[in-house]
């Protein structure tokens, strides 16, 4: 029985991609397929606090601040936070 060249191409580009996932440690979950990028809005009093942070060079404690009071994870807050400091 001889595979098709189609379908040996199917199956080793589906190994590289497990190979990919499982050696960066890193799993899709069903939140990152279905669910679009939320939307963190800041208030001004922690936009104030950000900002302080910022010029203060504790980006991460702004990220961190940013987490504890929006919920937002890592990336959104990530996000916020840089284009916070790109605008001061």
């Amino acid at each position: 029985m001889t595979l098709s060249l189609p379908v040996v191409i199917a199956a080793v580009a589906l190994i590289v991609i497990l190979l990919a996932l499982l050696l960066r440690g890193g799993t899709l979950s069903r939140r990152d397929l279905l669910q679009p990028p939320r939307i963190v809005t800041l208030t001004p009093e922690l936009e104030s606090e950000v900002a302080q942070l910022l010029a203060a060079g504790e980006k991460i404690d702004a990220i961190k601040r940013v987490r504890e009071e929006t919920g937002a994870g890592l990336k959104e807050a990530k996000d916020v936070v840089e284009k916070l400091a790109t605008e001061r």
